[in-house]
């Protein structure tokens, strides 16, 4: 091979990797743009409750557009009976990438309460559940000199889970449904954006969310993995968190009776 091929074939690499390079630059100058939303997905609680027993998880979470504090609680009222409450707090600002420098930011927060049934499957270690409930939450966006604009919204759903318990392990499958309706609360933005147009021709979205959650450590204390994923099925063009990721730990909590006092000697 000569030296004319040789920097002729260096040209053509050099010329690959500047293209690629500007595919990568445009396609994250494009993912940056995209960094609010009026909707995301809390992450599913998916306890895998036993008789007698209740369950704290406290958890970092990670999405596309903000980071967030994540609590749930689920616990047993009877023998195949729980209830549970979740909460999510959390956004970003003008210090982190995916917003600009003009006072771009947003935040959101949300509470939700439930209820539900859960049952062992024979005398296998594998837990089926089914909860459903309602929350209330809100998204502040505020997009620097362009505006601001905060909607509220509140969400009816169903969750039936499925997993497997053993000792010191739990995975579990979920699979929510939700029932989401948006309020305007207030808006400073262009009445052209569209993505808030949609919002108002479209406050009502139907959306699929399944998750799956593991679990592993001791009888008293467990790290969690969790991922729930938000498909919008009635409205696709809703701008939205497509998912969320969280770590974190799972305290279980074993309820104890009290035994009543026996005589052991004779008649007082």
């Amino acid at each position: 091979m000569n030296r004319i091929q040789l920097n002729a074939i260096l040209g053509k690499i050099s010329t690959h990797c500047t293209c690629y390079r500007f595919l990568v630059i445009t396609y994250s100058m494009l993912f940056l743009s995209c960094s609010h939303y009026y909707y995301g997905p809390n992450s599913n609680n998916t306890p895998l409750l036993s008789e007698k027993e209740a369950k704290l998880n406290m958890q970092f979470a990670a999405a596309d557009a903000f980071k967030a504090f994540e609590f749930q609680s689920a616990f047993a009222v009877s023998k195949h009976f729980g209830g549970m409450i979740n909460f999510i707090a959390g956004g970003e600002n003008d210090n982190d990438a995916l917003f600009g420098s003009d006072g771009d930011k947003g935040s959101a927060k949300y509470i939700e309460v439930g209820a539900g049934y859960f049952r062992p499957l024979g005398q296998t270690p594998w837990i089926f559940e089914t909860y459903g409930g309602i929350g209330t939450g809100g998204i502040k966006n505020n997009f620097g000199s362009q505006g601001r604009a905060n909607v509220t919204f509140s969400k009816l759903f169903i969750q039936p889970n499925l997993g497997v318990k053993v000792k010191g392990f739990e995975f579990g499958l979920s699979s929510r449904f939700s029932l989401v309706h948006h309020k305007l609360k207030y808006s400073t933005i262009p009445e052209e954006d569209q993505d808030l147009l949609n919002l108002l021709e479209h406050p009502n979205s139907f959306l699929w969310e399944p998750g799956m959650v593991m679990r592993a450590g001791g009888k008293n204390f467990l790290v969690q993995l969790q991922y729930t994923y938000s498909f919008n099925i009635t409205n696709p063009d809703l701008v939205q968190e497509p998912g969320i990721f969280n770590i974190g730990f799972c305290i279980p909590i074993h309820y104890t009776t009290s035994v009543p006092l026996t005589k052991t000697g004779g008649n007082l």
